[in-house]
Order: structure tokens, then C-alpha cells, then sequence
């Protein structure tokens, strides 16, 4: 970076965080904020409702260190949702549920293993 510029370069910085943050606020859906998250102007097919979330902005804002876009509570709750997309209700257990909800699961993943080796159809794919 050059020196003489470095005080221009830190307020644009600046300004572009903000910007891209104050993006997220305009976002009334979930659906919109995917959208937006899952955003890649290389590809051909853009990002549908229902496929694989890919999150190209979101990677992109950790790669340039936007810890504003990161830490927006609209970005937390999209990743909240699909972090616990697989075990419904578990947010709202309390600790002691949540705990035996993963030590069942821990204990039970040998057993899923063996099935899904037995018998890998696309149902029990889901279920894992």
C-alpha cells in the first residue's frame, strides 16, 4: 500500500464495508438475503431456492476481513438456519436437551453408518 494514500485507502475501505453492510439491511426475506449470499457473477446458472447454498459472498466478505457483513444479524440467522437445518427444535431445548440430543445422535452414528453402507437408496441418504 502505498503510504501517501494509506488514509484514502482506509475511508474507502471504510465506506465499501458500510456499504455492503447497509446492503444487507435492504434484504426482506430470507430468500433475499440467500440470493445475495449465494451470489457468484462468474457462473452461467445463478443460485436457485432448493439447491446446495454455496455462500460466495459471505466467503469473499471473511477473505477481505468485512467483519461488519459477517456479523450482521441477518447473516448469523441465515447461517444459524442451515447449521441446525437437520434438528428441528433444537434451538429452542434447553441445554440439558440439546446435550442428549447430540449424545444420542453421537451414539447412534455407528448404527447409521452400518445402515447407510447396507443399504445407501436415496431415502435413507436423506435421513443422513
Amino acid at each position: 500500500m502505498e503510504s501517501e494514500f494509506r488514509a484514502e485507502y482506509s475511508t474507502m475501505r471504510l465506506n465499501v464495508q458500510e456499504f455492503a453492510t447497509s446492503l444487507l439491511d435492504h434484504a426482506r426475506t430470507s430468500n433475499e438475503l440467500e440470493i445475495m449470499l449465494n451470489y457468484s457473477p462468474g457462473e452461467i446458472d445463478n443460485w436457485e431456492p432448493g439447491e446446495r447454498q454455496t455462500l460466495e459472498r459471505l466467503k469473499l466478505a471473511l477473505k477481505f476481513k468485512q467483519k461488519l457483513f459477517v456479523a450482521h444479524p441477518n447473516v448469523q440467522q441465515l447461517l444459524a438456519a442451515i447449521w441446525y437445518e437437520g434438528l428441528p427444535g433444537f434451538r429452542r431445548k434447553s441445554p440439558m436437551g440439546q446435550i442428549m440430543q447430540v449424545a444420542k445422535l453421537g451414539a447412534m452414528f455407528p448404527v447409521y453408518s452400518l445402515i447407510y453402507m447396507v443399504l445407501p437408496n436415496p431415502a435413507m441418504g436423506q435421513f443422513m
